[in-house]
Order: structure tokens, then C-alpha cells, then sequence
């Protein structure tokens, strides 16, 4: 069986004023928020290759990227990028690390078939979810996002078809989720979209929710 090659993008890139220190250093139990999704891109990397999917890991960092570096183990991923126009938006630190994916499988010679979009600050999420996703897209050959109460957004998987057109979004009113409105998409529905960390109270909820499940 051959294999699909995608990217898992992992955008890290805020200032996170609300939380009022580096969330992507914040503990959560007895790792940092970056230290978790970490863990859980490899338990995914490793679940996608039972289905024929390669991934490769692009983490984008931004506001606090040196204290970062410093302080995580850098390792863990194919590639760091440290987003110039993070201070733009979501949108435009995404672009970043798109092109940087782009960049990479020009120089290997490669064609990804599509990009995962994460966001750090989603722990609840399951591995399992992601990958239904990804095999979701990949099968139906279109943008396969999270639902949420009202609206629509990350956790997404883009189809390599999506990728070129998503890369001119940049800082455009509405961004990502307006371009997967304009977009033939579906939805799933999943668990841990809502419960999000913007404040240190939303992480001491999210540990009582975990120490719940363990």
C-alpha cells in the first residue's frame, strides 16, 4: 500500500495576554502545554501510519519563540518556524507555516496530499478524532473541520487541492474560517474544541476534567 504524506501544522504563535505569562510553557500535569501537544502529534503520527499516512511535524512559533526554544526540546519536531507576521493573526502565522511546508517538499521533491491545523491550546482533543479526520478528508477530497456551537474551525484538515488558494489568505477579514465557508467542506463533531485555554482557570478546569478521566 503506498503512502499519503501530510503535514501536521501546530500553530503556537500568540502572545496569549489573557493568560498572562507563555501559555505554550503552562504546565498541564506533569508536562508544558507545547510538551503535550508534542506527545500527541507522535501518538497521531504513529496511528495515521497504521492507515498509509506519512506525517511530518511543523510547529509555528511567535510571541515568547526564544524563552521557547529555550526551554523545549525543539527535537520533537520536523520543523520550527518562527512567524514574522504572527502579531497579524491566526491566519498569518498559518501562511507562514504553510509556505514553509511548501518550501520543504519542493527542496525533498515531494507532494503532500494535505495539512492538519491544530492549535496549541486544544489538550482535549483525541488522537483518535484527528485521525478520522485526516482519513475523512482524504477520502472525500475536501476540507474536513470541527464543529463548533455556532461557527465552524480548528482542528481542520486542508486537501492538498485547498492548499494553494488557502496560502493568499493571509490577514483577509475572517481569515481561515471564512475561506472554509466559501469552500466545499464537512464537519465533525468533536469533543475537545470547546474546551479551549485562554486563562489560568480554563487550565486548572482542564487538569480537574483529566485527573477526572485518568
Amino acid at each position: 500500500m503506498g503512502f499519503n504524506t501530510i503535514w501536521i501544522l501546530v500553530l503556537a504563535a500568540g502572545q496569549a495576554s489573557r493568560f498572562g505569562s507563555p501559555k505554550q510553557l503552562a504546565r498541564l500535569q506533569d508536562k508544558s502545554l507545547l510538551g503535550c501537544m508534542a506527545s500527541k502529534v507522535e501518538k497521531l503520527r504513529c496511528r495515521l501510519a497504521l492507515d498509509g499516512v506519512r506525517a511530518r511535524s511543523l510547529l509555528v512559533l511567535g510571541a515568547h519563540a526564544d524563552l521557547i526554544q529555550q526551554q523545549e526540546d525543539m527535537n520533537l519536531w520536523d520543523i520550527v518556524v518562527e512567524a514574522s507576521s504572527w502579531e497579524q493573526g491566526m491566519a498569518a502565522s498559518l501562511n507562514e507555516g504553510l509556505n514553509a511546508s511548501m518550501s520543504a517538499d519542493q527542496v525533498e521533491g515531494r507532494l503532500s496530499a494535505g495539512a492538519l491545523v491544530l492549535l496549541l491550546d486544544q489538550p482535549l482533543i483525541e488522537v483518535s478524532e484527528l485521525a478520522s479526520m485526516v482519513k475523512s478528508s482524504l477520502e472525500r477530497g475536501q476540507i474536513v473541520c470541527s464543529k463548533y456551537a455556532d461557527s465552524v474551525g480548528v482542528p481542520v484538515f486542508f486537501p492538498a487541492s485547498e492548499l494553494s488558494a488557502l496560502r493568499r489568505v493571509k490577514g483577509q477579514a475572517g481569515g481561515a474560517k471564512a475561506f472554509i465557508q466559501q469552500r466545499p467542506y464537512s464537519v465533525m463533531s468533536m469533543k475537545g474544541v470547546e474546551h479551549d485555554i485562554d486563562t489560568p482557570s480554563d487550565l486548572f478546569a482542564i487538569e480537574q476534567a483529566r485527573s477526572a478521566l485518568d
